[in-house]
């Protein structure tokens, strides 16, 4: 069988995620890796599925980054209880 490794530093720029966080990932059992000579690295294939198990795709209208919906003004006045028309002429305290 010819597996095909990949050691921290090859990870880290295939995948994007920093050298610092793929040792805190190891050190929690979080990724798969394998020990060679006191060397950790990760088999190719392993990492494939471990990365498509880890995806997650977002809900209806929520985005990719946040897994929220982004905020609109509505929304804002709406949390704020402000109705959508009112304009902030004035602010406490002075000008800005």
């Amino acid at each position: 069988m010819n597996w095909r490794l990949l050691s921290v530093s090859e990870l880290s720029s295939r995948t994007t995620i920093s050298e610092s966080r793929i040792y805190r990932l190891v050190r929690r059992r979080r990724i798969p890796f394998l020990k060679v000579d006191g060397r950790i690295v990760f088999r190719e294939t392993s990492i494939d599925e471990w990365m498509t198990t880890q995806e997650q795709a977002p809900t209806s209208g929520q985005t990719a980054t946040t897994g929220k919906r982004p905020r609109t003004p509505e929304d804002e006045c709406a949390r704020l209880g402000v109705p959508v028309n009112h304009r902030f002429s004035s602010y406490p305290g002075g000008k800005r």
